[in-house]
């Protein structure tokens, strides 16, 4: 019976590696990291007028009156030129730490595969190493997610209140940069 439950626990255990993985690699291929509408003095959003943005890629719509003019950038290409919204070294490092967890969690996967089949052992090859491998990933993930949080704090929005300052006129206009859809600032960019 004992030996019934580990195994059932431990598929568990694969079953969450797997969909951590899946999960992880869905938010790396959005582009909704972050997105900003500007908002007129009145508070009315116009639906032509947004910039979203992942870690790889993302677009820009604005209109300025002569219409909406659409554009998709890549993050890489942006950070080389100088012109994203991402600091380079900070970027980096996010990239860094995702891909480290990412590479934990796949251990997590092979072990939990491993441990399923095989007889317990009490080394980190064993169900110890489940622990090990999420702690490892949790602390990855977690390490990724901070400078994202400091990189949005003090990049993002500071970078894309500028972009509208020196794409147009803004008299009156707000911007409205939610991160993820978790956090939410406003700036008023004055001319």
């Amino acid at each position: 019976m004992a030996t019934c439950c580990r195994r059932i626990s431990i598929f568990i255990s694969l079953l969450m590696f797997t969909a951590a993985v899946a999960l992880v690699i869905v938010s790396l291929l959005t582009e909704y990291w972050f997105e900003s509408r500007p908002v007129n003095e009145k508070g009315a959003a116009s639906k032509y007028n947004y910039v979203h943005s992942g870690l790889f890629k993302g677009s820009r719509q604005l209109d300025w009156g002569l219409g909406p003019r659409y554009k998709t950038f890549t993050v890489y290409a942006e950070v080389h030129e100088g012109i994203n919204f991402f600091a380079r070294v900070p970027w980096i490092f996010i990239l860094f730490f995702i891909a480290l967890g990412l590479l934990w969690n796949v251990i997590g996967v092979i072990i939990s595969i491993v441990n399923t089949a095989v007889k317990e052992n009490d080394t980190i090859a064993g169900p110890i190493g489940i622990y090990f491998w999420s702690i490892l990933a949790l602390i990855s993930y977690g390490s990724a997610l901070i400078i994202f949080l400091i990189e949005y704090a003090t990049s993002i929005k500071l970078n894309f209140k500028l972009f509208i300052l020196l794409d147009g006129d803004c008299n009156g206009v707000t911007i409205d940069t939610q991160c993820s859809y978790v956090f939410n600032s406003r700036a008023t960019a004055q001319s």
